[in-house]
């Protein structure tokens, strides 16, 4: 069993997130996190501002991003540092629409996230094989520098590029790639974060909060997984009604939830963050 009498020890990376710290301990050394959503609940937003604390607490990150290139995770990862709801929206930072005070912000921001242990690798398409060789390099050079590596996360699993071996199983190449997910952050005993769409079910019913039946080819990834979180935010649906109530929009503005679906060291629950999408930035709801 773990160190009882060092209950620290046991501690993952921090989330970034206190209430995700309590409820997960953190991004935990040789587990699989799976991290889900429908487009436009804030897949993106989530991962640039975690991981961007976590890298900021000393602990090594690796992210590979087969969507977004290095330019935008670094607009929004500068917005979100700014940490200020009169920071430019990180679209305005990616556009150069800035006036000169928010450009020596900016700049001085960039700096400081420079400073911090984490590497971002933007190949358009590569294999789990190439992420996995990439991730140990990684290892290996963070640890030259005295830094251990902490959260390796793949954004996402449905670009990974499938091997031969299931030419188009669409169930057995997501079974195959949380599979080698998960034997990998036991081999580089840290974490492996892996974002993941849902399925087009969840549009279809009233109630759009996740299920695990909406993960895509769900079965392996709920075996492989420790920790699946779902998230989800009211004000998108509501954006898109023209007769939404007024009252309601106001409540759910900047309110996302991360529903604990699968907790293998923990308790499900489900948990209210604050959130910015234009800023990329979520935070304890405070």
């Amino acid at each position: 069993i773990g160190d009882i009498e060092n209950p620290n020890q046991q501690r993952g990376a921090t989330t970034g997130i206190r209430i995700l710290d309590v409820k997960l301990n953190g991004y935990r050394r040789g587990q699989l996190y799976v991290i889900a959503g429908r487009p436009g609940m804030g897949k993106s937003a989530f991962m640039c501002s975690s991981l961007r604390r976590t890298a900021n607490s000393g602990v090594g990150v690796a992210i590979f991003s087969l969507e977004m290139t290095e330019q935008e995770i670094a607009a929004r990862m500068v917005s979100d540092a700014m940490n200020s709801l009169k920071a430019p929206f990180y679209g305005a930072i990616l556009k150069g629409d800035l006036n000169d005070d928010q450009k020596a912000n900016v700049y001085t921001t960039v700096q400081d996230i420079g400073q911090c242990p984490m590497h971002i690798d933007d190949s358009a398409r590569l294999t789990f094989a190439q992420i996995a060789a990439k991730a140990r390099r990684l290892k290996s050079e963070m640890e030259a520098a005295g830094v251990r590596l902490g959260v390796v996360c793949i954004d996402h699993m449905g670009l990974v590029t499938p091997s031969d071996r299931y030419a188009g199983n669409k169930v057995a190449e997501a079974g195959e790639v949380s599979g080698r997910a998960r034997a990998l952050a036991k081999e580089l005993d840290c974490c492996v974060l892996l974002l993941c769409q849902l399925s087009r079910e969840v549009e279809k019913r009233d109630d759009k909060r996740p299920v695990m039946s909406d993960l895509r080819w769900s079965g392996e990834i709920e075996q492989d997984a420790h920790v699946i979180g779902f998230l989800y935010r009211e004000e998108y649906y509501l954006n898109m009604q023209a007769d939404a109530d007024f009252e309601k929009l106001r409540d759910a503005r900047n309110k996302m939830e991360f529903l604990i679906r699968k907790n293998r060291n923990g308790a499900t629950d489900d948990v209210r963050l604050w959130c910015s999408i234009a800023h990329s930035s979520i935070r304890d709801n405070e």
